[in-house]
Formats: C-alpha cells, structure tokens, sequence
C-alpha cells in the first residue's frame, strides 16, 4: 500500500475506532433498565456482566455500519477543509484512487458485521434469554411471545398482538385437529397464569370474546360459520412438553444464517386445507424472509454508507464533528426506518416486505457513486 493510502487508512480507522466506542456505549445504556430489572430478580454479579458482555454482538451489528459512516465523513471533510484533496487532485489523482482504501476497509468490514449479524449476534441474544429463563422460569408470560404465531403447543396455533405487564391483547387462537382449522377465538384482552393444581397446564382467561366455528363440510364458505360471542372464555393449554426442554424458545432473531435457511426451506405457505392456516404460514415466512434479507442488508449497507459519506465529506463547509456526526445519523435513520417498516409489515406477504429492506442499500450506492463521478 502506498503512503497516501496507508494515510487515508489510518484517518478512517482513528475515527472508525472512536465512533465504535462512542455509539456502542450509548446503544448499551439502553440495556440498564433490563440490568435494573434482573437485580431486582436477585441476578447474581457474574450473571449481570455476562448479560452484558452477551449483549456487545447484537449492538455491534447497528453500531459498525454507523461508525463507519461518521468516519468516512469525518475523513473526508477533514482531508477537504485542509486542502488535502485539492492537492491529491493536483498530483493526477482521481477521487475514486483517494477514497479506494477506504472502500476496501469498509468492504473488509462488511464482512465481519455480516458474520456478527448471521451468528454471533442470534446465538448471544439467544443466550441472552437463557439466562433470563432461568431467572424467570417459572413466569408463564415467558411462554408467550407477541407478534408471531406461536405453534409449540400442542393442536393450537396462537397470536397475541401485544404483551404488557401480565396481560395480553388482540389474541386470536385457533384449535386444529388433524392439521384442519376446528375452532377460532379471538379476545380483546387476556391474562395468563400457571394452574395452580397442574404446574404442566397454562390458563388463559380471555375476556370480550368472539368463538368462530367453520363448518367442518364447507370450512372455506364464511357463510356456514358459527359465530357465539361472549364476555368471559377460559383456554387451556397443556406445557408438559415445554417444561421438560427446561430451555428458552428460540425467537425468529435467534436462528443463525443456516437454521434461518433450513427454516425458510421448511416453510410451506400452502400447507392446511383452511384458508386462515396457510395464510398463517405464509406470514411467518414472510418473517422469516424479511429477517434473512435484512442481515444481508445490514451488512452491505457499511458499503453503501462508505459511498454515500465520500461525497457529502467533501461538500461540508464546516470543521465541527457535530456536524458529521448529525448527517450520518440522519443517513442510518433512513436505512434502519426502512428495516423497521419491513418487519412491521411482515404480516402482509402480498407486499412483498422482504425487498424493501434494499431500497436504502440500492440507492444509497447508486447515488454514492453519481455522486463521486461528479466530484471526481
């Protein structure tokens, strides 16, 4: 490497290094509350540093490609204000040869974040939960999760839209048998707790409820289907078989890049013979789909950022850090906005939400490079 490039490259690094640890203490402070919350579960110190140290992956995958932004801009406004790219250019240099080891070391870094956000990050948020499990055991609220359908139960696929505190809301539970849709109860809230005679029994105590039953000759026809509403309905739902794998569930986020894939593979949208069971499935696969191709997108976006920062650095017009700092934040909002909106719109497959998470990536390298070609 030449002395101008091991120049640049010791510039994005120094300030890559910084960012790093600037916005990875900021994005940890966010976990106190949880710490606060697991002191007062009688969390032992070593459990606590471990809580923490399990959570560095995950913060590390959002964290890298914002650090890389900040740097490169900081870089590159810096090497502007000071004359150094007039001078470069004056020796025959174009402004892809000046940014190309910075290029080079965001695309190293790609590399590194798209194995933090494929295994390291899912296997320490999983460990993470773990540890919480065996804190919370015996919380029957740790066998319910929001936002997916949950299927470990048995003939029982179950949704509930929100959780706060110890009660549910927008609950949909749908009995099978046979892999066929029997029965549909949707409630505008619940609460659930552990039977106090059978520990391997959950209750669900729902309340404002509507009972569907289709008929079992015609399912598909909505016409034929029996519908009783009522203000009280309790469900039962048998956990022996969850408490004897004495582990946490792992969640969409947990699976690693091949259990992801195998999961993908697995998934059969046009499974059941109920028109609410195979759109059910196709939901989690949309899920499944959307968290595949935002690791991937998280992961090019270090690339796509590094474009982007090499020309809005050379059109500041002013030395405080501040200033790069609030661009590349504005720039990582609009890539993690669109991330956000995907997930959010998982539960409608016919969207297509699994391609949004690209359009960031896309145009922020399309632009990056219009960009640079004009400056150059």
């Amino acid at each position: 490497m030449s002395i101008l490039g091991r120049y640049v490259t010791a510039g994005f690094l120094v300030n890559f290094v910084v960012g790093l640890a600037v916005f990875s203490l900021v994005m940890t402070i966010g976990s106190m509350l949880k710490i606060i919350d697991l002191i007062a579960q009688g969390a032992s110190g070593g459990m606590l540093f471990r809580y923490l140290a399990l959570n560095v992956p995950y913060v590390l995958q959002y964290t890298i490609p914002m650090s890389v932004m900040t740097a490169v801009l900081l870089l590159f406004t810096h090497l502007s204000l000071d004359g150094e790219i007039t001078a470069m250019k004056a020796c025959g240099l174009s402004l892809w040869q000046i940014a190309a080891p910075v290029v080079l070391a965001a695309s190293a870094i790609s590399v590194v974040v798209l194995w933090v956000a494929q295994y390291g990050a899912p296997r320490s948020r999983y460990a993470q939960r773990v540890l919480q499990t065996q804190l919370v055991g015996d919380d029957p609220l740790q066998l319910v999760e929001q936002g997916r359908w949950i299927r470990e139960f048995p003939d029982l696929m179950i949704y509930v839209g929100a959780k706060r505190d110890q009660r549910l809301f927008n609950v949909t539970v749908h009995r099978l048998s046979g892999g066929a849709l029997r029965t549909t109860v949707r409630a505008r809230e619940g609460r659930v707790r552990l039977d106090p005679a059978d520990p391997a029994r959950l209750l669900v105590d729902l309340y404002g409820v509507r009972m569907e039953e289709p008929d079992r000759h015609d399912p598909a026809n909505p016409l034929k289907t029996r519908t009783i509403y009522a203000e009280y309905h309790l469900q039962q739902i048998d956990i022996s078989h969850l408490r004897r794998q004495a582990t946490a569930r792992k969640k969409t986020s947990d699976l690693t890049w091949p259990e992801l894939a195998a999961a993908i593979r697995g998934a059969d949208p046009g499974a059941g013979d109920s028109p609410v069971i195979r759109a059910a499935a196709a939901e989690d696969c949309m899920k499944l789909l959307v968290e595949f191709n935002g690791r991937l997108a998280i992961s090019l976006s270090c690339l796509a950022m590094t474009l982007v920062a090499v020309p809005l650095g050379l059109r500041s017009r002013r030395r405080e850090s501040s200033v790069g700092v609030l661009v590349s934040l504005l720039v990582i909002f609009g890539f993690y906005f669109f991330l956000m909106i995907a997930r959010s719109m998982a539960d409608r497959p016919r969207l297509h939400p699994d391609l949004l998470v690209w359009v960031p990536v896309v145009a922020a390298q399309v632009g990056g490079i219009w960009m640079i070609e004009r400056s150059s």
